[in-house]
């Protein structure tokens, strides 16, 4: 099913000039709707992945950046202001021309807005859950620190581990969440190996379990590409790429 238009292949070919060497390695279809999960790493993992993902998914993004007036509101009274210290007088036309821009990108990426820290997150979860039983991916940050630039993951969330359990109730099978490590080292976008749930111990017990994993299999994918301490094997011999 088409989650992304038109415009979303326009931007990728866009991107793609300006990132040119980059390409794809162990990248797996599966056979049913997966969870893919990148580093932040401000902005430079979603946009690298969101240029060279071989299928299409929803990417979860922020509420506010998924309506106009609440993204210039976001902007004009936090991103360019506290975060990067513009003044009042620049920051207010420059929010308005991004307001203009940014909500337009989210729609065509098939953008599912999060609504964190607020009850409405629920609607993200629910249409969210819809997206996956209709066998359509996602595409999620999940970083505490999305600011954070250096390539080893820190603290994540783990609200999106609540979409295996009711995806399980419903289809019984457990989701596929994939790992994503964005190279600048091999120039690479590499897919790591699905991390699933066991399904031997209660949901809460093994989400200790989850968090673990995906933190060990992104390190591994970073030390095989050379962008963290610990590389031991090119990534070409390991069959990533």
């Amino acid at each position: 099913m088409k989650i992304w238009n038109g415009k979303a292949y326009v931007l990728r070919r866009i991107a793609r000039l300006g990132m040119a060497g980059w390409n794809v390695g162990g990248f797996e279809k599966t056979d049913s709707p997966a969870v893919y999960l990148v580093h932040h790493q401000n902005m430079f993992g979603p946009v690298h992945t969101l240029a060279f993902l071989p299928e299409e998914a929803h990417l979860w993004a922020l509420a506010p950046f998924c309506e106009q007036e609440s993204c210039r509101r976001q902007y004009e009274n936090y991103t360019l202001t506290k975060r990067f210290g513009w003044p009042s007088f620049l920051a207010r036309p420059a929010s308005f021309l991004f307001s203009l821009i940014v909500p337009g990108v989210m729609e065509a990426f098939g953008a599912i807005p999060v609504y964190r820290g607020s009850r409405e997150i629920r609607k993200t979860m629910e249409e969210s859950e819809k997206a996956l039983r209709r066998g359509e991916s996602l595409l999620i940050c999940p970083d505490v620190d999305y600011t954070d630039r250096s390539p080893k993951v820190g603290r994540i969330y783990r609200g999106f581990l609540h979409l295996d359990r009711e995806y399980f109730q419903e289809c019984q099978a457990h989701l596929s969440f994939i790992p994503v490590f964005c190279s600048k080292q091999e120039k690479r976008v590499v897919f790591g190996n699905a991390v699933r749930f066991p399904g031997k111990e209660s949901f809460h017990q093994e989400c200790s379990f989850m968090v673990n994993a995906l933190q060990a299999e992104w390190n591994r994918l970073g030390s095989l590409c050379g962008d963290l301490a610990g590389k031991t094997e090119d990534a070409f011999s390991q069959g990533l790429i």
